[in-house]
């Protein structure tokens, strides 16, 4: 891998924490149990639409944030000239692998015993 390849990495990393930071800024937006808008609504079923609504966008900004902590790490990762080596066995993780994810930690070997 050049370091054409690795600069092209780090500008989709750096796009796609852009995105997900927005993303998570608008999961937080959009959820009910912090909006003052719901907060006088008295209509039978609203609790319980609120409850489920939170539930499901807290799990969305979980994801979304261990996203965020994974692209941060690679972009980490580019810096220190690390990039690319997977976490569990420390072989160089495929470049189409990290052309598709490039926030990506372990190579595919690694990632199918785990997902195992």
């Amino acid at each position: 891998m050049n370091k054409n390849f690795f600069a092209k990495i780090q500008d989709l990393l750096l796009k796609k924490e852009k995105r997900v930071e927005e993303e998570i800024k608008a999961v937080e937006e959009d959820d009910p149990v912090m909006s003052d808008a719901l907060a006088e609504a008295t209509e039978p079923g609203t609790d319980s639409w609120k409850t489920d609504a939170h539930t499901q966008l807290a799990a969305m900004k979980q994801n979304l944030t261990d996203l965020l902590g994974r692209i941060k790490k690679a972009l980490v990762s580019l810096q220190t000239g690390k990039y690319g080596k997977c976490e569990t066995c420390g072989r160089a993780i495929e470049p189409a692998r990290l052309k598709l994810m490039p926030e990506t930690l372990i190579c595919m070997s690694c990632s199918k015993k785990k997902s195992k």
